[in-house]
């Protein structure tokens, strides 16, 4: 009994879904089960316990029987084994034998509906759990996707790699050409062709420099400024992930 309840199936994947597994032990709902008016009422059915006992005469021939049977149902488990034990105690050796595999029975159709019932319920919160995860997927996508649209991309990881090293060699160069300026200018006038070649090359530099790190946008295409770059990438990796 205790392997029935336990045989769940869908054990693994209900917690790969977040969903709980806790439950009631099998001896304390095969002791619930066994006190229940219609459990009790089919054991004295089918033993016939009203004549037998002579009780159909009684103001009350069901509950007397009813008392009868949890008078002598003993069910108690062995913490060590797990072992499940059911008796019944009488006088009567041969109808005892036959209650207790008649208990046995009835235990076993119970608990193979809970087992099956469980299974059902687990499946059902699983399927809607799984239904949520897809509906925040699709969310997620649909972001992704105006993401990358946005800056006409599939790879802003990329993107924010490929910025940032521009960045750095601009800067490179704007430093060089600021170096170059600075020594040459000390041999010359300030009207020398060749400085003012420098000079311009030097300010067309910053202007790129000044573009890309304020970002801009061109034929429908968004460069992101340098400050949005860590958090463009935050966000890309997470709707990613």
């Amino acid at each position: 009994v205790s392997d029935m309840l336990k045989s769940a199936g869908l054990g693994n994947l209900a917690g790969l879904a977040g969903i709980g597994k806790t439950g009631p032990t099998p001896v304390g709902l095969a002791q619930r089960i066994s006190k229940t008016n219609t459990f009790l009422d089919t054991i004295a059915k089918d033993f016939n316990f009203y004549e037998r006992y002579h009780l159909y005469g009684t103001e009350f021939p069901k509950t007397l029987a009813r008392r009868m049977l949890i008078g002598g149902l003993q069910i108690t488990s062995d913490p060590g084994s797990g072992m499940l034990t059911i008796g019944y105690k009488s006088t009567e050796k041969e109808l005892a034998t036959q209650i207790v595999n008649r208990v046995v029975e009835l235990l076993e159709e119970q608990f193979a509906v809970i087992s099956v019932d469980k299974n059902r319920t687990q499946l059902i919160l699983i399927e809607n759990r799984l239904k949520d995860i897809e509906t925040e997927m699709l969310y997620l996508q649909g972001e992704l996707d105006l993401l990358q649209g946005k800056y006409n991309t599939f790879d802003l990881a990329a993107l924010a790699k490929e910025q940032a090293n521009k960045l750095a060699s601009l800067r490179k160069e704007l430093l060089q050409k600021s170096l170059e300026i600075d020594t040459y200018a000390a041999y010359t006038t300030s009207d020398d062709p060749v400085l003012r070649k420098l000079k311009i090359e030097r300010d067309s530099l910053k202007a790129n420099l000044s573009k890309l790190e304020q970002g801009y946008s061109e034929a429908g295409i968004i460069i992101p400024a340098e400050k949005d770059l860590p958090d463009l990438l935050i966000q890309y990796t997470r709707l990613k992930s």
